[in-house]
């Protein structure tokens, strides 16, 4: 093997394992559980959070730790050890607040810079399947009815759209048949859909009486 050869490897080995330094990254999820970091006293180490945040530092710390943010990372370089503190991290828009539990040390050597990750709260099971079926769930008869009738006699002020109820076209045919012996006019004014429901308004005109009903079909 060649002294050329080897001193290729010899310099790529170098070259991953300090990539490998330079890239490394700690991530930390914030579960309202407060984040303990370490610093190397000396040393400078980045903190970078999901958005632009506000760092409330305790007074006695400012002589021993130096304390930066820009765009959401805190740049910390503590120049003593010291034990751990308590210090409030708040994202400025959105006012969410994490705890870190922070502590210097002369023994301490990482200087991998940290990534915050905030951890979405999971809802609870029994919230998610009731929402789920809330939104599945279809008008039945009554919602239906009630539906046709507000869109014939409430104020258009007070009418509301439906997602799940739609107007269907309807042939506004009269007739005098409907009832045998008597002379009522049945006149279908408007008709509503929703999935296998139909419900259709129709006026009953009587010589004295003129009324209107809902007529509701499968």
């Amino acid at each position: 093997m060649s002294l050329k050869y080897c001193l290729i490897r010899v310099i790529l080995v170098m070259l991953a394992s300090s990539s490998n330094s330079v890239f490394a990254i700690e991530r930390l999820f914030w579960d309202k559980v407060p984040l303990h970091i370490t610093l190397a006293v000396g040393k400078e180490r980045l903190v970078s959070f999901p958005a632009d945040v506000r760092v409330g530092m305790p007074g006695h710390l400012s002589s021993k730790l130096r304390t930066q943010s820009n765009q959401g990372t805190v740049y910390w370089k503590a120049s003593e050890a010291f034990n751990t503190q308590r210090i409030e991290v708040r994202e400025i828009q959105s006012n969410r607040i994490y705890l870190i539990d922070l502590r210097a040390s002369d023994k301490a050597s990482s200087v991998t810079p940290i990534e915050v990750i905030f951890k979405e709260v999971i809802k609870d099971k029994k919230e998610i399947i009731a929402s789920s079926s809330k939104l599945s769930k279809k008008p039945g008869y009554i919602s239906l009815t009630r539906f046709a009738a507000q869109q014939l006699y409430a104020p258009a002020r007070l009418l509301k759209a439906s997602t799940s109820i739609h107007r269907i076209s309807v042939a506004k045919h009269s007739t005098t048949h409907l009832i045998h012996g008597e002379q009522i006019k049945a006149t279908p004014v408007a008709s509503w859909q929703s999935g296998s429901l139909y419900v259709t308004a129709v006026e009953l005109k009587i010589p004295v009486i003129t009324l209107s009903i809902l007529i509701l079909d499968i």
